[in-house]
């Protein structure tokens, strides 16, 4: 739907749990038409006993007072006991989708779902407090639609193919599954649960399939033409399907997120919610970047908000690109005045822009690549602004007590740490610190799709090996050892698809932990006990189900402590002799050397120098320098009149920097290299040999 002259509107959709009753959904209408917002499409199905009302406003709280007005009707009205269906649904307000439209954004929708949910948590204006639960861009966490009506157990009477009232298996999942808004731990049977979240403008189609077979085989057939579609069963990307019995046939209900403005459909569908963004400018920007890494990922980036402190040349090429990429907010902290050396590294400067408040300078630039990222600046960096943001990125030099106190702020932060990331350059070498905090998740270790597999057998008893073959369009392989999987569309082994296990993480999930023994044949995979189930019979889809787990980083004082090895794909390379204390020197310059002083001639570094000097008369070299680099520590700058050994000077000074503490064993290797220096710096075309404990 597109409203004329608009530039922003959001969209809300309510579905309540009547489609017999005429007079009670026409006063549905009346009531959401009351605040003011459009009524823009309503529709009955009284097969699925299931009505949809759908609101839009560019004025997002005539959408709230008309939503909650719909839903203090409907528990008003209605009573989920004697409520019968095929359609699956939670309580009698089922499930409000906030989108947004024209230039909106998912975090505008999350804003208004989150005062629905508010509202009807707390029986403000609805009459009666009902349990409530986010999904999508509505929680931090971006929880798909799907996982969560799993685990409320919504799918749960697909085996009758009805819904009557509320079953036991839901209440008790329900009363598992903490709220987020409303009663925790209890639910009425009268009222039962809603489902509130935000996400893109979701597209419906409905397909009615009839066919001279019995009910129950036509329903398997279209179970599994709808898992191959979906992206959960390796089809299409942000497609996600159900298969219900409608009239004397099964009705499969595709859901797409794509960007269409227009209303009509209903909300027969179980759509993927963390797809793309519902807005067809968003779509085009970012259609690359969606194929690269996934609408989910650049959903998740337009919530992220980065205070960016330092505007250094590596700072404006992050940030750059940060921007470009979606990113919901950048924060940027440096008013130190523009130098003339900053034009060397700072592309979106001039000489006019000298003597100017760098941040002030940049925001402008920024904002012009991309109109849906807000750039702004904070004055200093202070905890105040760090907990404004999800990720604080550090590219100055600080002194390393700073960097310390604010790695430590940003973990201790709740409900959830603040991303904290260090990066400065310095000419041949940089340092690159992260940490996402001790209480990280991995979900998707691989970034590809979920395996799905056909079942051929199941076994009955502890341990069960299960038989599998390799549908079409899936590549060949094994499933992982120790991953999770889903049972889908299985006849018989009733029960099967509602196993739950406990993750890595300590929460309960719908799947199966696999495991193998050495002799058992080739595309099988073993779970758990299944002799508490009926025999199998046919049919069926296993697919791999993505389960986070623990993934816990070391803060920035156990890192210098420990840092490890980082480069662990360059094994074979020099790059396996920066071990640890190269590592502590880049790192600690500051800690160790944080004063200027020139340099004695007694000091290791002084004698390396005059072996630099001895060793060619061509190279010059000053010992006392109170300024140079911005680390503030005096070192020795070099000048000579070939340019040919100016690497092999950068290389140089690169191992005098990895460890300026001079333990002996690096020292040796100084001077070793100096040596080599020496010898080969008059040449043009020099190759210098480096020591055999430390590579350069």
């Amino acid at each position: 739907m597109v409203i004329a002259g608009a530039r922003r509107a959001l969209a809300a959709h309510v579905y309540v749990s009547e489609g017999r009753d005429r007079q009670i959904i026409s006063k549905l209408a009346t009531a959401g038409a009351a605040a003011g917002a459009i009524v823009a499409n309503e529709f009955m199905d009284p097969v699925y006993n299931r009505s949809g009302l759908t609101l839009a406003s560019t004025d997002a709280r005539k959408v709230e007072v008309g939503v909650s007005a719909i839903c203090s009707e409907a528990l008003r009205a209605l009573d989920l006991k004697g409520h019968v269906a095929t359609h699956p649904r939670l309580g009698l307000v089922d499930h409000v989708a906030c989108n947004p439209l024209g230039a909106a954004t998912c975090a505008e929708a999350a804003e208004l779902a989150a005062r629905i949910g508010k509202h009807l948590g707390e029986g403000d204006g609805c009459r009666v407090a009902v349990p409530v639960f986010f999904y999508g861009a509505a929680r931090e966490d971006f929880r798909p639609l799907a996982e969560l009506r799993r685990s409320l157990g919504y799918f749960g009477g697909a085996a009758k193919g009805e819904w009557s009232g509320l079953s036991e298996e839901m209440k008790q999942a329900i009363v598992k599954l903490r709220a987020d808004q409303g009663p925790v731990g209890q639910v009425d049977d009268r009222y039962g649960v809603a489902v509130v979240g935000a996400v893109p403008w979701v597209h419906n189609y409905n397909l009615l399939v009839a066919a001279d077979l019995g009910q129950a085989e036509l329903m398997a057939r279209c179970r599994r033409i709808a898992k191959s579609v979906s992206e959960r069963g390796g089809g299409l990307r942000c497609v996600e399907t159900m298969a219900l019995p409608h009239d004397h046939g099964v009705e499969v209900c595709p859901a797409c997120a794509f960007a269409c403005h227009s209303t009509g459909s209903d909300e027969r569908g179980d759509p993927l919610m963390e797809g793309a963004q519902g807005d067809e400018a968003f779509l085009n920007k970012f259609s690359r970047q969606n194929a690269a890494f996934g609408a989910e990922v650049t959903l998740k980036m337009t919530k992220m908000r980065a205070l960016v402190v330092g505007c250094s040349g590596v700072a404006v090429e992050i940030v750059k690109n940060l921007v470009l990429q979606g990113l919901g907010a950048v924060t940027l902290v440096d008013p130190k005045p523009a130098k003339i050396q900053d034009l060397g590294t700072n592309f979106f400067l001039s000489e006019a822009d000298v003597g100017k408040p760098l941040a002030a300078l940049l925001v402008p630039k920024f904002q012009e690549l991309n109109p849906f990222c807000d750039v702004c600046i904070a004055d200093a960096l202070t905890a105040e602004v760090v907990q404004q943001h999800t990720v604080l990125l550090i590219c100055e030099s600080m002194p390393l007590t700073e960097l310390l106190k604010w790695n430590a702020y940003c973990r201790t932060l709740l409900p959830k740490p603040v991303a904290f990331l260090y990066v400065r350059t310095g000419g041949v070498f940089g340092n690159v610190f992260v940490d996402f905090g001790p209480s990280h998740v991995l979900v998707d270790a691989n970034g590809q799709a979920p395996m799905v597999r056909l079942v051929e057998s199941i076994d009955s008893g502890p341990e069960a090996l299960v038989r599998l073959s390799i549908p079409d369009g899936q590549a060949p392989g094994s499933l992982p050892e120790g991953c999770y999987v889903e049972f889908s569309d299985v006849q018989g082994c009733e029960g099967i698809d509602a196993h739950q296990e406990l993750s890595p993480c300590g929460e309960k999930v719908t799947a199966w932990k696999i495991s193998s023994k050495p002799n058992d044949p080739v595309n099988s995979i073993r779970i758990g006990d299944t002799s508490g189930f009926s025999p199998y019979k046919s049919g069926g889809l296993v697919t791999e189900k993505k389960v986070g787990v623990p993934y816990p980083f070391k803060s920035l004082a156990e890192t210098l402590k420990d840092p490890g090895m980082p480069f662990d794909t360059m094994v074979g390379t020099d790059m396996i002799n920066f071990g640890a204390g190269l590592q502590r020197g880049l790192s600690s310059v500051r800690k160790s050397l944080c004063h200027r002083r020139s340099v004695c001639a007694a000091h290791p570094f002084a004698r390396l120098g005059d072996r630099i000097g001895a060793a060619n008369p061509r190279v010059a070299v000053c010992r006392a320098h109170p300024k140079s680099l911005d680390l503030g520590i005096c070192l020795y700058t070099f000048s000579t009149e070939s340019q040919s050994c100016i690497s092999c000077i950068s290389t140089c000074l690169f191992l005098i920097f990895a460890r300026l503490e001079a333990s002996c064993d690096v020292y040796r290797t100084c001077s070793h290299f100096v040596s080599q220096l020496g010898a080969q710096v008059t040449s043009p075309r020099h190759h210098v040999t480096t020591s055999p404990r430390h590579g350069t």
